[in-house]
């Protein structure tokens, strides 16, 4: 693994590890309810043994496909410790190794109580549709006996709906929190596996083990979801098979019953488990592995490979080709919502067209913010080494103030990136191919206009921390009377050189992105304040839609203002005051 990409295994476990321990904690109540499936499931046992009914063989396909996707996935983790942890013969990391990927199952067991709850429900389901098509269509059945069937066919379809309505509301905050994690876990490996793919280090053994893994877990997953689609479709299926000659008072009273009884499967009442989401969710994964790609070309120091500059080169022609089509779509639906003012459709125009050209400019710009990049690595590495020597290790080693700075914007960035992405999420109506070109666009676009400013800001934060290990190294040395300790002096008066020479290249180089990112941030904050009087005063809103619209506010506030505020501390630190000094420390 590339060494500037080792916190993803800290996120990867980290989110692993809160999904188990959310998993494990609300076990009882996944139990209770388990006990009230069991006795539904042995009525429509019984039923199926009377009436002579089989399982729908599609529902049957898929329980072998989910029971080796889950069988491949839980051996994939067991055998991979102990192929791997055999060779070292450390008994200390293959019990390790052990209790971790043993822990992992967990993740992939729980869905499959919640697929297998649901599948008896889906066959509930389908035994009632069944059912009731025999008692229409039979004419050897009198209408009392039509009659009492219809009852238990009633009482059985409510009593599958109302399962399946516990069976989501227990397992709708786990099923949130798995969704997360293999949301981390795809783009993760999605990401590193495309790295791997194209190094010589890995067997093909290893590449192909590694893939099947990831798509098992795919596959795995993405039953979850179909069963909860199919669920919803058995529940409510049309009933064309009932013509108005056999029409009774009951059957007329159940079809009502059937039709007016919508089972919406909401995970925490956020959004609808089916899949459309699923495919919506692919293409955020395929958005943030991008990304992740992205950053990880621009790391290893520039357009080193002919894939490399081959897949920026298409990157680059793909959005500015089709970023205005998308635009003009998103428009059109716009318009489409609901009845605007004028005045919002005009600010709604200027804000795309503002957006398009500091992307245009941000992509036609990308070689000299690379060029700023690659001159920070040497100093970066001279840094490092001169913060060892001082005895500042690693982050602990930096001022506790900067360590704030670098936490908030990251928090800012991510809380931007993926609203943005829940957003656009959510604001699709249907599952069609233009609404997931579009999802894929705007959600890269936009990530595009957060994350340029990042790299202004890590660079002037690494100059920062590095005026800062100066200032304090220096302050120790005027103090101290071993010679050796004054020697220093010349590397710092080097190093001191070096990031004030860095920092004004960069803000040279970073000064017309700066200023158009600037005019951006000004013509959105302008317009988004605007539509939030707008909205929250003049058309009937939603309070969680304000709420919503506020904080985003709010945070691109704040995470503009920490890249102004950076650049103060720069100046801060390199202009730093020597106040403590006496006369005769000075020499």
């Amino acid at each position: 693994m590339p060494s500037y990409m080792a916190f993803t295994p800290y996120i990867m476990f980290s989110t692993n590890y809160a999904a188990i321990a959310y998993i494990l904690i609300s076990r009882c109540y996944r139990d209770s309810m388990l006990l009230d499936l069991q006795r539904i499931t042995l009525e429509v046992n019984r039923e199926m043994l009377r009436t002579g009914k089989k399982m729908n063989s599609l529902i049957r396909r898929m329980f072998f496909l989910k029971t080796f996707t889950l069988t491949y996935s839980c051996l994939s983790y067991i055998l991979a410790v102990l192929v791997y942890q055999w060779r070292a013969q450390n008994w200390s990391n293959l019990f390790n190794g052990l209790l971790v990927n043993i822990s992992l199952t967990i993740l992939v067991v729980t869905t499959f109580f919640y697929f297998v709850s649901l599948m008896h429900v889906a066959r509930g389901f389908d035994f009632v549709n069944q059912q009731l098509e025999d008692i229409v269509s039979s004419q050897s059945m009198d209408l009392k006996k039509k009659a009492h069937e219809l009852r238990s066919l009633w009482a059985l379809h409510s009593n599958l709906s109302n399962t399946a309505r516990r069976i989501n509301k227990h397992y709708g905050p786990q099923m949130l929190a798995l969704r997360f994690d293999y949301f981390i876990f795809s783009v993760i490996n999605c990401c590193i596996g495309t790295i791997y793919s194209n190094s010589d280090q890995e067997s093909s053994f290893e590449k192909f083990f590694g893939s099947l893994l990831y798509w098992a877990r795919s596959v795995d997953f993405f039953l979850n979801d179909y069963i909860c689609n199919l669920v919803t479709e058995y529940q409510s299926q049309p009933k064309f098979f009932a013509p108005e000659g056999s029409m009774t008072n009951e059957l007329s009273s159940y079809l009502i019953y059937e039709s007016s009884t919508r089972l919406d499967l909401l995970v925490c009442g956020l959004y609808p488990v089916n899949k459309a989401k699923w495919l919506e969710m692919v293409a955020s994964i395929v958005v943030h592995s991008i990304m992740l790609f992205q950053f990880h070309l621009v790391m290893r120091g520039g357009y080193t490979t002919l894939f490399s500059r081959t897949y920026a080169l298409l990157a680059n022609i793909i959005t500015l080709t089709m970023l205005p089509i998308v635009m003009w779509q998103v428009r059109s639906v716009f318009l489409a919502k609901r009845h605007y003012p004028q005045l919002i459709l005009i600010t709604n125009d200027i804000r795309y067209t503002v957006s398009f050209l500091i992307i245009l400019y941000t992509l036609l710009s990308r070689g000299f913010r690379d060029t700023a990049l690659k001159e920070m690595q040497p100093l970066l590495l001279t840094l490092f080494r001169e913060e060892k020597r001082c005895g500042y290790k690693g982050i602990d080693g930096v001022r506790r103030s900067l360590r704030i700075l670098l936490f908030v914007k990251f928090f800012t960035l991510s809380w931007l990136c993926i609203t943005d992405i829940i957003f656009l999420f959510y604001s699709s109506d249907a599952v069609i191919w233009v609404n997931i070109a579009r999802f894929l666009f705007l959600s890269n676009t936009n990530n595009i206009l957060e994350m340029v400013p990042m790299g202004y800001f890590l660079a002037l934060w690494h100059i920062a921390r590095g005026f800062d290990c100066v200032n304090r190294r220096l302050d120790q040395i005027v103090k101290s009377k071993s010679t050796r300790d004054q020697k220093e002096l010349q590397h710092l008066w080097f190093l001191h050189t070096c990031l004030t020479k860095t920092a004004l290249n960069i803000n040279k180089i970073y000064a017309p992105q700066m200023l158009a990112t600037r005019f951006d941030h000004f013509v959105i904050g302008v317009i988004q304040a605007y539509w939030g009087a707008v909205f929250t005063f003049d058309l009937s809103t939603s309070f969680l839609w304000v709420v919503y619209g506020s904080v985003q506010y709010h945070v691109r506030s704040l995470d503009y203002y920490l890249i102004d505020y950076m650049c103060d501390v720069a100046v801060e630190y390199h202009d730093s005051a020597r106040h403590s000094w006496s006369e005769k420390e000075c020499y």
